[in-house]
Parts: structure tokens; C-alpha cells; sequence
């Protein structure tokens, strides 16, 4: 085949019209649960990250507490061994004096407290982490929302005075854990970005019937306590 016919050949193939492709309802929801899946597998790796880094500073803290408190322990009872650890080693037959004895006495002492400090914060941080809710309103308090879209299709990007007062109505919100099912099905979605790169879905209709986040690192779902936020999507959005 010549150039020329070659040419013409593709022309004709080009204009052909194309049938469209009929997706039924089965194949759109297979479509909806990879897009979701993908978009938490992303997510999900950015909350290990977060909670991995958070699990070091915890275990760092603990760690530097009990050794304060294991030193100043050892000072308090033994202000000799104190004294001679941080300075009599440097000089051949010297004796300390009872006001240095006194004085590595009363600092074994806040050593302990100190440390016993760093070990208690960092088990009552560690517990406080362990519930999604109270990460997240923390979150929404320290980490700025960059943007929150609207839709799962054709998504809008809602204007900056409507995220501040949706990032409002979920601080003021309570969450109800559930069980998700083997049905699923939403009438519609947003998602909400954080300036960090963190985001998560939130869905409106959804299971429980109302506004329900599904935290990716979570076997459960939570429903959003808060009646007026659902009515405002389906006011603002309603189709999308």
C-alpha cells in the first residue's frame, strides 16, 4: 500500500462513527469501587506514614523518660554514685562535700519527676491517638483544608467561605461508628484535601443514611452527628 492510499485508508477509518459504549449499572459500580479503592490506597499510605512518625516521637519520649527517671533514681537514693558519676571521676582521692552530696540528692529528685512527665505524656498521647474521631477534629484544628470538591464524576471545587463553614459544622460534629455492610451505594460525595496532602471521602446518603466518613486505615465507618450538614450539601449540590 502507497503512502496516498495508506492515507486515505486512515481517513476513512477516522470518520467512521463510532458506537457509544452502553455501561450498565453492574460496570459503573465496579468503576465506583476501584476509583474509591484507589483513592484510599493513596490516602492510606500517607496516614502510615503520619502514624508511624507519631509512634517514633512516642516510643523517643517514653524512652528519655525512663532513663531520667532510672538516673535520678540511682542519684537520690546514692548521692555518692551521683556525685562521683558526674564529676568525681575527674579527680584522684577527692570526697565531696555534704552541701554537693545535698545538692545531687535534690536533683535526683526532679530528675524522677521529670521523667516520670516525659513517660506519662507520652502514654496519655499514645491513648488519645488511638481514636480516628479525636485525630481528626485535631487535625481540622491544626492543619488547614486546602479544598473540599464536590461530586464523583463531574467534581466541583466549592468556594473558600463554604469549606470554612463546613470545616466548622465537622468540628461541632459527634461520630457514631458502624459496620459496613456487603451493600454500598451513595447519592452523592466531596472530598475533603488538607494542606499536607492528606485527604479523605466524605459521603452524603451513604449506609448509614446520612454524612458518613470512611477513614481508609479503619475496618468501620463513622456517621457525622450533625443533621444540618447533610441538608446543606443536598441545598448547595444537590446535583452533583
Amino acid at each position: 500500500m502507497d503512502g496516498s492510499s495508506f492515507l486515505t485508508a486512515k481517513l476513512e477509518w477516522n470518520e467512521t462513527p463510532h458506537k457509544p459504549h452502553k455501561i450498565d449499572s453492574n460496570d459503573f459500580q465496579v468503576f465506583v469501587k476501584q476509583k474509591r479503592c484507589e483513592q484510599r490506597m493513596e490516602c492510606k499510605g500517607k496516614e502510615e506514614t503520619m502514624i508511624s512518625n507519631e509512634g517514633k516521637l512516642i516510643t523517643m519520649n517514653a524512652f528519655i523518660g525512663f532513663i531520667m527517671i532510672v538516673i535520678g533514681m540511682i542519684t537520690a537514693i546514692s548521692p555518692y554514685t551521683g556525685w562521683y558519676m558526674s564529676l568525681g571521676w575527674r579527680f584522684k582521692d577527692a570526697e565531696p562535700s555534704d552541701l554537693a552530696l545535698s545538692t545531687q540528692r535534690a536533683g535526683g529528685v526532679v530528675l524522677v519527676i521529670v521523667g516520670m512527665i516525659f513517660l506519662l505524656s507520652s502514654c496519655s498521647f499514645g491513648t488519645s491517638k488511638d481514636s480516628w474521631p479525636e485525630r481528626f477534629h485535631e487535625r481540622l484544628t491544626t492543619v488547614e483544608v486546602e479544598e473540599i470538591t464536590v461530586g464523583f464524576v463531574d467534581k466541583v471545587t466549592i468556594k473558600e467561605e463554604e469549606v470554612q463553614e463546613i470545616v466548622d459544622r465537622l468540628k461541632q460534629s459527634q461520630f457514631e461508628s458502624f459496620e459496613l455492610g456487603t451493600t454500598y451505594g451513595f447519592n452523592n460525595s466531596a472530598q475533603i484535601t488538607f494542606e499536607d496532602g492528606y485527604s479523605i471521602e466524605v459521603i452524603i446518603g451513604g449506609p448509614s443514611g446520612g454524612v458518613e466518613v470512611h477513614p481508609d486505615e479503619k475496618e468501620v465507618a463513622y456517621k457525622i452527628l450533625n443533621s444540618g450538614l447533610e441538608s446543606w450539601f443536598t441545598s448547595h449540590y444537590p446535583n452533583h
